[in-house]
């Protein structure tokens, strides 16, 4: 496992094996990354989210933020993102 110091993980979120996290990013205490999981710079993943292992999380997304509803009801939001997600094109020595 690597986390950038520039980076802050909360306590709470697992994190699993070979888990990548590069500069200035914040996982929150309710956030899971499966194994091999990589998040590459500047990226928020908050709430309920799931990201499936060997997934690549890119540059300025912001992941499992409030949900938009209208109206006074609450609801208790989960984020799922399934394994082997990435850019199609990107070959993994462009990531490093």
């Amino acid at each position: 496992m690597k986390i950038h110091p520039t980076s802050l993980v909360e306590d709470g979120a697992i994190l699993g094996a070979g888990v990548e996290i590069g500069p200035f990013c914040s996982i929150g205490p309710h956030a899971r990354l499966g194994e091999g999981v990589r998040v590459v710079s500047h990226v928020s993943i908050a709430g309920q989210t799931s990201v499936g292992a060997r997934s690549v999380v890119f540059p300025g997304a912001m992941l499992g933020g409030s949900a938009q509803i209208r109206g006074d009801k609450t609801v208790d939001a989960k984020l799922v993102i399934g394994e082997d997600l990435r850019h199609p094109r990107m070959r993994d020595d462009k990531l490093r």
